[in-house]
């Protein structure tokens, strides 16, 4: 099942942002260039209609009871939602379809047989390292391949390119009706090591 999600920015950003903000507060670029798709109709490619796969970081935790097994967060930019719109049949590729909106497609693939509802955190950073907002990825079933999101911001624009992303297990709902939580520490523990290399690649 594939389902978007229009989000906003959430309680959750109330939450654990700090953990993030503190790691990235006088960190310069620290992300790789994006991959380019070129949008493709009738067999022929407009590389100046493309999309961009950028970089993301799953964050692990070990008490977790579910897991995200693959993640990926693809910036659509409004010219190629327009097209997309806009083709209507004449698009070749099928997956374009999910194409048809501005914004960050986030993908998450994820395990865990106890759970039966679960709420991913994702944070996001655009081309310039500048803190874009948190949101709460929230599915209410059990975990699966192929959830996917779609994330507006006024200025997702300037994700394009070297934009940044890392997501984690915020909460889940258990099957004996039990709410496991997030541990903010933890969280923070598996990025700082991340920033640390970064910064070190950046310094060369």
């Amino acid at each position: 099942m594939k389902f978007k999600l229009y989000c906003g920015l959430s309680s959750l950003k109330q939450m654990i942002c700090f953990a993030f903000v503190l790691v990235f507060a006088d960190f310069d670029a620290f992300a790789a260039e994006a991959k380019r798709e070129a949008l493709k109709v009738y067999g022929k490619s407009y590389p100046e209609f493309a999309i961009f796969h950028h970089d993301v970081s799953i964050v692990k935790q070990s008490a977790s009871p579910v897991k995200i097994t693959g993640a990926s967060v693809t910036y659509v930019p409004k010219a190629v939602a327009d097209t997309v719109r806009s083709a209507k049949g004449e698009v070749s590729k099928k997956d374009w379809w999910n194409y048809d909106n501005e914004g960050l497609l986030i993908q998450l693939n994820s395990i865990g047989e106890s759970a039966v509802a679960v709420q991913y955190g994702v944070h996001i950073y655009n081309s310039f390292n500048e803190y874009l907002g948190a949101f709460a990825a929230t599915h209410m079933d059990t975990p699966q391949d192929g959830m996917t999101w779609l994330y507006r911001h006024s200025d997702i624009f300037t994700f394009k390119g070297y934009g940044y992303a890392f997501t984690f297990v915020a909460k889940v709902r258990l099957k004996d009706g039990s709410i496991w939580t997030f541990d903010a520490e933890e969280v923070k523990s598996q990025i700082d090591p991340i920033v640390i290399r970064l910064k070190l690649d950046e310094e060369r």
